[in-house]
């Protein structure tokens, strides 16, 4: 748990005191606190949502960099299993998602590569990950627009 996240519990922990103490002496209904405490509960899902412990981001970078070791060396395969576990470790790791297309694509599986870098840009469209996950997409795209093309003039319809 996060220091920040503690701070934000320990903060509506003492309102709930204090709603308590309100009701008791008469100054509020319980709905009231009921409604206001809600709102605070709320308040603090919504600021956790989606939050990854520095922890986690610390070891997803650990994983990348394994991933890479592993990638360079042409295990692919090896390589795969590490870029799932950075983003399974930090959903909004966008290079994890890039990487993974990359070892996806050395195996052979280029749609599957291609939804990875898909993720990648939906994940963080302004990084660098992204920019590399568009390149590599629209390198894919004339590749098949190139097969599609060879395949034509080997068959002889136009």
């Amino acid at each position: 748990m996060t220091q920040g996240l503690k701070k934000r519990i320990k903060r509506f922990a003492q309102h709930v005191k204090e709603h308590a103490c309100r009701v008791k002496s008469g100054d509020e209904s319980w709905s009231e606190a009921l409604e206001s405490t809600w709102d605070d509960t709320k308040r603090i899902l919504l600021s956790n949502k989606g939050r990854v412990s520095l922890q986690s981001r610390k070891e997803a970078i650990q994983l990348l960099r394994l991933g890479r070791d592993f990638y360079n060396f042409k295990n692919y395969a090896q390589a795969e299993v590490c870029f799932r576990q950075a983003i399974t470790t930090d959903p909004d790791c966008a290079m994890g998602y890039t990487y993974l297309g990359y070892a996806i694509y050395r195996q052979g599986r280029r749609p599957e590569a291609v939804s990875y870098w898909q993720r990648a840009i939906q994940a963080a469209p302004e990084s660098d990950a992204a920019k590399k996950a568009r390149r590599k997409i629209l390198h894919v795209a004339r590749q098949k627009e190139g097969e599609a093309n060879m395949f034509d003039e080997s068959t002889g319809f136009d």
